[in-house]
């Protein structure tokens, strides 16, 4: 029979849950710790002996385990419904039992061996749950690897699509472009034509009214025949010169926006190109804005200046400057 083989037995799991007193409102659940704490202590010093432990070690236990036996008495006598302060009295258990845990640990454990079964069992479960963690770690990297396959697999997916995107949108929109190229084409041409052909009229009429045929001026009554024959050739003339004005105004206009609608097919047709050529969205940001840009920004294409231009007809204050240089001469 051991020696402290009575003490372990009132320190078993089925005693130690009852003196947790749960029946009661103040418990004493603090104090299980305790317990266990010594009886482990006593358990390992049952199974190594006395061997090299010092009596005055061991008689101080033996002291410690007598006052452990009352205090354990006291927790199922407590009773707070019988006592003046029961508070107090549990206080004092607790601290009691806390200082008999810490005697018979400084007493017994700098002698005592540990329990080397224990600790296998604790080494199997610790190389046990190292090989879990590697795995968990191996299973860890091979779902980070697949997780970048599919990031890198899904930034390639996004970006054919954005490719595929601006190509459908180019395709949509460059069409529109390219019939509006080819309309002004057109009209330059009609009005670049008709320009030509009233600029010869003009001038077949001034050397018709100014040079071949004349106003007469050999009357005496000659300032009013002048005046009522000039007027009207001279309006003629300037009917003229305005057509001609405006059809070549028409002609620049529809350059400038031929070339421009030229420009922007091109940009358009290939825009799908450069976006399929860059690998990064800073990369392909910069490209699509560099499209719009080319798209929404006027051009100088050299038929129109950056001024509001005007004909005479826009602007009559040029109109009476002719009108007046005429008279002056």
């Amino acid at each position: 029979m051991g020696r402290y083989d009575k003490i372990l037995f009132g320190l078993s799991d089925d005693i130690l849950e009852t003196l947790r007193r749960e029946d009661i409102e103040l418990g004493f659940a603090e104090v299980i710790p305790y317990l266990k704490s010594i009886r482990a202590d006593l358990q390992l010093f049952e199974n190594q002996g006395d061997f090299r432990i010092p009596d005055i070690r061991i008689n101080n236990v033996d002291q410690a385990v007598n006052q452990i036996q009352n205090g354990i008495n006291r927790i199922i006598e407590f009773k707070p419904m019988g006592m003046n302060n029961p508070q107090g009295e549990r206080q004092s258990i607790l601290e009691t039992m806390k200082q008999l845990s810490d005697l018979v640990a400084e007493n017994f454990r700098p002698y005592i061996r540990p329990d080397f079964s224990e600790l296998e069992t604790r080494r199997a479960q610790v190389v046990a749950l190292q090989e879990d963690l590697a795995g968990r770690i191996l299973d860890a990297r091979q779902t980070t690897a697949a997780a970048d396959k599919a990031l890198k697999d899904a930034e390639s997916l996004v970006a054919e699509l954005r490719s595929g995107a601006v190509a459908k949108a180019s395709e949509e929109i460059s069409g529109y472009y390219k019939k509006a190229t080819n309309e002004h084409k057109t009209a330059a041409k009609r009005y670049l034509a008709a320009a030509a052909s009233l600029g010869l009229i003009l001038v077949a009429l001034l050397v018709v009214v100014f040079y071949l045929n004349p106003p007469d001026v050999s009357t005496s009554n000659w300032l009013p025949v002048l005046i009522r024959e000039a007027l009207g050739r001279v309006l003629v003339l300037l009917v003229l010169t305005a057509a001609v004005a405006f059809c070549t105004k028409n002609y620049r206009i529809n350059k400038h926006l031929q070339i421009m609608n030229q420009t922007r097919y091109n940009a358009l047709e290939t825009a799908a190109k450069y976006v399929a050529g860059v690998t990064t969205d800073e990369a392909r940001n910069i490209v699509v804005a560099e499209l719009v840009r080319s798209i929404f920004t006027p051009g100088d294409t050299g038929y129109m200046s950056t001024d509001r231009e005007q004909t005479i007809i826009e602007n009559p204050g040029s109109l009476l400057g002719i009108v007046g240089s005429a008279v002056k001469k």
